[in-house]
């Protein structure tokens, strides 16, 4: 596998080739290098449960709004972390800083899930009232006042950015570009989300099996970018769906501008994880407490 870092040059030189949907969205990717840089460490398994089950007890746990959360809490917290280190402090600011970030999760967590949501349109729009009435039910308490705040405060730290489309919606477009029908659209949306609340334990398995395949240390920080995530998906659903079209890979490596070898590498992890680690039953935390 090669580095997506190395996919920039050919991407912005091949442009004019890309459906328009697909260039305004690489053309968002682009603006969101900057975030990437920061070296984001992604929400662990803990992090995601949490926001997935906020998302559930909001309504917003379709159409790839929690996926979009769990980013939109990485660059958020990337962000504050980057502005931090750029200040002379000392051993003690560190420890408070870490106190006020920590105390301010839960809220920031929600602020992001009522962002992601709006991303969808106004059919996934929550209002403060509706946040805060849901969360009084499971025992947390919020004003509207500290609700809308926070959103604000969080989209401010954004640079008052969004990403165009969630990872389900760039999936599901994409599989309808390599001609998939439209009942398997279900089954790409499950892949995906499936791979998004296991995202953390994916990106690990991708730099592993990167590092088996080229001596470069730059594989340590590989970036698994969302395109080439649903990209890979859209394929391991074809796979798993027996698509009866050709295979769609290297249709889905000419529109995203990837080597057909990465997104099949990607594309076999997802699929390993879902057969062997009965990963679909795992993604729903309800059915997790049975295990416990």
């Amino acid at each position: 596998m090669e580095d997506v870092k190395g996919f920039d040059n050919i991407t912005k030189s091949t442009m004019y080739l890309l459906p328009e949907w697909l260039s305004q969205l690489t053309e968002d990717k682009d603006e969101s290098n900057n975030d990437e840089e920061l070296l984001v460490k992604l929400l662990e398994n803990d992090g995601r449960r949490a926001i997935w089950n906020m998302c559930s007890t909001l309504g917003v746990d379709s159409n790839g709004v929690p996926g979009e959360a769990c980013r939109l809490v990485e660059r958020y917290l990337a962000v504050q972390m980057r502005n931090f280190l750029s200040m002379p402090t000392g051993s003690g600011e560190w420890e408070a800083f870490k106190r006020s970030l920590t105390s301010r999760l839960p809220l920031t967590m929600i602020s992001c899930i009522q962002l992601a949501s709006k991303m969808n349109g106004a059919t996934f729009h929550v209002k403060a009232k509706v946040v805060r009435a849901c969360l009084l039910c499971k025992g947390i308490t919020f004003s509207i006042v500290d609700i809308v705040q926070s959103e604000f405060n969080v989209f401010r730290v954004l640079g008052y950015r969004l990403s165009l489309w969630t990872s389900v919606e760039i999936g599901e477009a994409l599989a309808l570009d390599v001609g998939m029908p439209q009942e398997m659209l279900e089954g790409v949306a499950l892949f995906i989300n499936i791979s998004e609340y296991r995202r953390d334990r994916l990106l690990k398995r991708v730099r592993w099996a990167a590092n088996l395949t080229s001596r470069s240390e730059g594989f340590n920080r590989t970036i698994l970018r969302t395109l080439h995530l649903a990209a890979a998906c859209v394929a391991a659903a074809a796979r798993y769906l027996n698509f009866k079209g050709p295979d769609p890979l290297p249709q889905l490596a000419k529109l995203t501008r990837a080597p057909v070898c990465y997104l099949r590498g990607i594309c076999d992890i997802i699929l390993a994880s879902t057969l062997n680690d009965d990963i679909i039953n795992s993604t729903s935390p309800r059915k997790r407490k049975r295990d416990s």
